[in-house]
């Protein structure tokens, strides 16, 4: 892994976080659901992430690495918390284990139409989300909104 330093990274990381805030709508129709599972570990890990190398790699004068944007506003954060707020909803089950598929415009979960799946769960892959979730839901407008997501509970 190459370390560089951060003032040559920081033109590829605007564009990136400039096409996540004109181009990425979880509003968007689609034409199937979306993995829990993998849009958990791919998609908001990414952007979890990406928000911590904003505030703690960079470390730059705001004005750096907030152009075009409110220095209030956290565009990676922010769109974080939307889309775990859109997968807890495949949570919502008499188990407390998620449904494998979502749906995030709808913020619906939805039941894997595999005949061989019967509607089973990973545990491996849902102790996997638990890192995601608890880092997100540790937000002070979303403290509380964990629990339906922590495994501890079931």
């Amino acid at each position: 892994m190459s370390h560089s330093h951060p003032d040559k990274l920081l033109p590829a990381y605007r564009r990136a976080k400039s096409w996540v805030r004109n181009n990425l709508d979880f509003n968007a129709p689609r034409d199937r659901p979306v993995s829990v599972f993998e849009t958990t570990i791919r998609v908001l890990a990414g952007l979890l992430s990406a928000d911590w190398l904003e505030r703690d790699y960079f470390k730059l004068e705001r004005e750096k690495v907030y152009v075009g944007e409110e220095k209030s506003e956290r565009v990676l954060l922010n769109t974080a918390t939307d889309l775990a707020w859109r997968l807890s909803s495949a949570f919502d089950t008499t188990s407390g284990l998620p449904l494998s598929l979502v749906d995030l415009r709808l913020r619906e979960g939805v039941q894997d139409p595999d005949p061989e799946n019967k509607g089973l769960v990973s545990t491996a892959e849902v102790g996997t989300l638990q890192l995601e979730f608890r880092y997100v839901f540790h937000v002070p407008r979303f403290l509380g909104q964990y629990t339906k997501v922590d495994l501890n509970d079931v």
